[in-house]
């Protein structure tokens, strides 16, 4: 067993532009108490301006009922400022967050969304909201007899955007269905659909991000329509107006045995999208990380895949960096010997 623990951690990484290597400039694992004797799972990062501090969400077992979420803000060094739990009986899950940083008017949030059980165990997409000091402010959630989730926050212009998925009742089975819903900086939602998209088939968002060329949003995930309804999936895309239409949704077809799934979308300075996730495309017995470029229309500009023979490699996220016009990405990779 390669760990009996799961901490918190936080590595900051700084590329050296003269040569092909990085060099560690901190790493730092939490524990918070009861110490030794709770999982406490990272999921999402966030750098908080002005301060240079940073923002962990996820979740923890710190209660015998299950997970909560967890948030943690720290400072430019790592050391933590304030921390907050959020939870009910059930087991719950935070798998993103984003810090807002307003002037008009002024205030500093944390959202953090992802889902709450009801008192019936069944998962319901919901967010929260925290002020500058860990203090809960606002939660919210679906209110209705379907499970469902939200996998990504994104902060708009207005407000922040949500995506997911929500069950529906089809052909006498339940099918996941793509959810995207937008909120104002204050909590009151603007907007939200389900996208019914290639009934029967499982349709779910990973994630979202709001293109300001064009003013819309793009939500990529994964589809099992042309793959006959079964456990192998392609890439989805949609791409929405600012009022959650849809302008167009492609799929991006790999052969049959093939599965692939997309974990993160952002946005391009020309209109366009990057989307980072996996494939087991060139290597059937494990995955590969998979990056893809399209255009504002959808259109591939360009594939690439990265990894290992043997070696199973996810891409989680991926960030765009303008000032020298490079992708940087990240995931994991699990080796036979782990």
């Amino acid at each position: 067993m390669k760990t009996l623990k799961n901490y918190f951690i936080i590595a900051v990484l700084f590329m050296l532009a003269s040569q092909s290597a990085f060099t560690q400039y901190y790493f730092k694992s939490y524990d918070f108490s009861p110490f030794g004797t709770r999982n406490d799972i990272g999921r999402s990062i966030e750098k908080r301006t002005p301060s240079n501090g940073w923002s962990i969400a996820g979740y923890t077992n710190t209660t015998t009922g299950g997970y909560d979420w967890t948030y943690t803000k720290l400072n430019a060094a790592g050391i933590p400022v304030c921390t907050a739990t959020l939870g009910f009986s059930l087991a719950d899950s935070c798998f993103s967050h984003i810090e807002i940083n307003s002037n008009n008017p002024p205030f500093r949030r944390a959202v953090l969304s992802g889902f709450y059980r009801n008192t019936s165990g069944i998962e319901k997409a919901s967010w929260s909201i925290l002020d500058s000091s860990c203090v809960h402010l606002l939660s919210k959630q679906i209110l209705d007899t379907a499970k469902s989730q939200y996998r990504q926050t994104s902060m708009t212009p207005y407000g922040f955007a949500n995506s997911g998925f929500i069950q529906m009742y089809s052909n006498g089975a339940y099918k996941n269905k793509m959810l995207v819903t937008n909120y104002s900086f204050s909590g009151s939602m603007s907007w939200g659909y389900k996208y019914f998209s290639y009934t029967p088939s499982n349709d779910e968002a990973y994630s979202i991000c709001y293109q300001p060329v064009g003013t819309a949003y793009c939500v990529a995930g994964r589809t099992n329509a042309l793959k006959g309804y079964g456990t192998k999936y392609d890439v989805l895309v949609m791409k929405l107006t600012s009022a959650g239409i849809p302008s167009w949704k492609k799929i991006y077809k790999l052969p049959a045995s093939v599965n692939s799934n997309a974990y993160k979308i952002i946005p391009m300075t020309d209109g366009g999208y990057v989307i980072c996730g996996w494939t087991n495309m060139y290597d059937t017995t494990t995955n590969d990380i998979w990056v893809l470029r399209i255009n504002t229309a959808g259109t591939v500009m360009w594939s690439y895949t990265y990894g290992y023979p043997g070696v199973n490699e996810i891409g989680h996220s991926i960030v765009y960096n303008a000032s020298n016009n490079t992708l940087t990405l990240t995931g994991y990779l699990t080796s036979a010997s782990n």
